[in-house]
Order: C-alpha cells, then sequence, then structure tokens
C-alpha cells in the first residue's frame, strides 16, 4: 500500500513537470512602458525592464524597446543585443552602482545600440569586464559620478556614433590591466571631467585605444592622457581627430613603471585652443614613442609639442604645421629626443619657436 502510494506521488510530480514544459526563450523579446514583467517578453505581452527580458532571449538573441521610457539597470552575462530604433528614447537612471554592466564569456558577442544612460548619483554607466564582442552604437551617457564607460575587460570593444558629455572621467581603458583593444569611431567627448580638481576625459591605462573622426572637446582636464600604472605595453591612434578647449593639455603621455612602453601616433587630427600644451610627453620611468603627422597643433596655452621623459623616449613632428602657441612651438627637456622634419611650419618668432635641442629627422 505504501509502496502504491509512493509510486502515485512520482507520478504525479512526473506529469506536473511535463506539463510545465522546459524553460522557453525566444530569439527576440521585447519591453515596452506598457509591458508587464513576464516569462515570455513577446511583442504581444512585452516586459517592462531590461533585466526581466533577459533571461527569456536566447543566447545571441535580441530584446528589442517599442517605446520610449526608461528601462532599468542590468548585468549582461550571455550573448545578446539590446536595440532601441532612431527615434525611441531608451533610458537607464543609474542611481547607485553601475548601469549596464557587461560580464559575458570570451566567444559572446554583446551589442548595445541606441541606450541613452544617465547618472542620478551613479558610479558608471556601461561597464565591461568580460566579453568576446562588444558593440557600443549610437548610445549617450551623461553625469557619471565615476566613469561615463570602464572598460576593463573583453577582448575587443567597439563605440561608434556615441556621445559622453558631463561625466567625472569620460572614458577609461585597461583599469585593473586589463588588454582590450577598443575602436572609437564618429563619437563626441565633452564636457567632461568638470569637478573642482578635474581628471582626464579620457584615460587609457592598458592595451589599445584607435579613434578617428572623433572630437575631444570643453572638457575641464586633459583631453586625452595616457599613462602606464603597471607593467604594459599600451598603443594608441588619433587619426582625423579634434582634440580642443580643454582645461589642461590637449594629449598627455605619461609612460610611469619602468620596462612600460607607451606608442602614441596622431594623424591627420587638430590639436588647438587647449588651456596647457598640445601635445605632451612627460615624467615617467618607462620609454614613449609620440608621432604627429599631417596635423595641426595651433593656439595652445602653453607648448605645441614637448617632451621631458627619460632618454629612451622620442617624439618624432612631420608634415606638420606647429604654431601660434603661447610657448614654444617644440619643446625638448633633456633627456628626450624630439626629431623635426624638415617639411614642419612653425610660427616664425624665430628663436622663441624652439626651445631646447631638435634634432633634424631627415625624409627618406
Amino acid at each position: 500500500m505504501i509502496l502504491a502510494r509512493k509510486t502515485a506521488v512520482a507520478l504525479a510530480t512526473t506529469f506536473a513537470l511535463l506539463a510545465a514544459g522546459p524553460a522557453i526563450s525566444a530569439q527576440r523579446t521585447f519591453v515596452s512602458t506598457k509591458g508587464v514583467n513576464n516569462p515570455g517578453c513577446s511583442a504581444t505581452a512585452p516586459c517592462r525592464d531590461f533585466a526581466s527580458a533577459l533571461p527569456a532571449t536566447n543566447v545571441g538573441g535580441e530584446i528589442i524597446v517599442l517605446d520610449s521610457g526608461g528601462y532599468g539597470a542590468v548585468t549582461i552575462t550571455q550573448a545578446v543585443s539590446i536595440i532601441a530604433a532612431p527615434g525611441i528614447y531608451a533610458g537607464v537612471s543609474v542611481f547607485s552602482g553601475d548601469g549596464v554592466t557587461i560580464a559575458a564569456g570570451p566567444s559572446d558577442k554583446v551589442t548595445l545600440s541606441g541606450l541613452t544612460i544617465n547618472g542620478q548619483g551613479g558610479d558608471n554607466g556601461i561597464r565591461v569586464t568580460s566579453g568576446g564582442e562588444v558593440n557600443i552604437e549610437r548610445c549617450t551617457i551623461s553625469a557619471m559620478a565615476s566613469t561615463g564607460m570602464l572598460i576593463n575587460g573583453g577582448a575587443q570593444v567597439n563605440i561608434g556614433n556615441c556621445t559622453l558629455r558631463g561625466n567625472n572621467i569620460a572614458l577609461r581603458v585597461g583599469y585593473l590591466a586589463a588588454l582590450s583593444q577598443v575602436q572609437v569611431v564618429d563619437s563626441r567627448f565633452f564636457g567632461n571631467a568638470s569637478g573642482p580638481f578635474p581628471p582626464e576625459s579620457i584615460l587609457i591605462e592598458g592595451g589599445s585605444f584607435n579613434a578617428s573622426r572623433t572630437a575631444i572637446t570643453d572638457n575641464g582636464g586633459v583631453g586625452l592622457s595616457v599613462s602606464s600604472p603597471a607593467f604594459s605595453s599600451i598603443s594608441v591612434t588619433l587619426t582625423d581627430c579634434v582634440v580642443s578647449g580643454n582645461g589642461d593639455s590637449g594629449v598627455y603621455v605619461n609612460p610611469q613603471i619602468s620596462g612600460s612602453t607607451v606608442g602614441l601616433a596622431i594623424v591627420r587630427s587638430t590639436i588647438s585652443d587647449n588651456a596647457a600644451s598640445g601635445v605632451t610627453a612627460a615624467g615617467g620611468q618607462g620609454t614613449a614613442f609620440v608621432t604627429v603627422s599631417e596635423s595641426a597643433v595651433l593656439k595652445n596655452g602653453l607648448d605645441g609639442v614637448s617632451g621631458s621623459t627619460n632618454a629612451a623616449s622620442i617624439m618624432v613632428v612631420t608634415g606638420s604645421t606647429i604654431a601660434g602657441n603661447v610657448g614654444a612651438d617644440l619643446h625638448q627637456v633633456a633627456p628626450v629626443v624630439l626629431r623635426s622634419s624638415g617639411n614642419n611650419t612653425l610660427t616664425g618668432r624665430g628663436a622663441a619657436d624652439i626651445v631646447g635641442s631638435i634634432t633634424s629627422n631627415p625624409l627618406k
């Protein structure tokens, strides 16, 4: 009798599980201001926030924003895309901590498209700690107390058509010595680093950073700072960019640690009207190699291009206009080597254009 009763209970449990069916996820899920959180998050029964839609979405699937509104913070641990079409406001208000955290697998692809992330006392707008490929497109991040985008993980991070304004630091790469490859295209960084002791608008501490057709303007501190606080090799390029009107140097390079190396190439870019120098390599025990080519370094508050790093560091200026700066156009402080090709244009003040010893860099 007891055995029969146990068998009946087991059968009933099995039938109940079969009736419930497996957990179902969809290739596309939806969120709406009119939605109510539910297991399916379908187009006809959308969820209310990103955090509820994520577990209902297939790995590699999409979360679609149907209408304008706020959709809350979310931590992403799988391959997924969160997409708001142009004309739809998909907001994330960050009252504490991080707005969007990306902690996906090493081969996962994550895309954020069309989000507006607004700091309300929170620390970071987007924080990337891991992932194979992260794409951040058409996003606006503002008023974050710490960092607009903090990238301390992820193999490849692509940033396109984004605006970062009014943050403490707009973008920080290589924090905790992550070796991410970061690409920035058609983006704008302005009004950041505006506190009483403004830091950098963009701070690169590890990995590689390549920016093109991007404006870094009117920030309170340094426009772009490249610093190596740990033993590392850092590579940075600026191509067709504008770095202007910042409250300190436009571009500042500091290879801090002995054995660290920093490579910076500035190509077809304008570095102008910054409160301190246009391009500076200073301090540090590591090695810097800086090139400025086919660019304009104009009307900065101190020097145009200046260097005062260690003896192994080299700066090369070629095919560029370095003019109208308050200090010297080219300023070399021993032991750094500052090389100038014969095809550069300076202000024309005579001796005032150059301070220190400039090494000829023959065209070959």
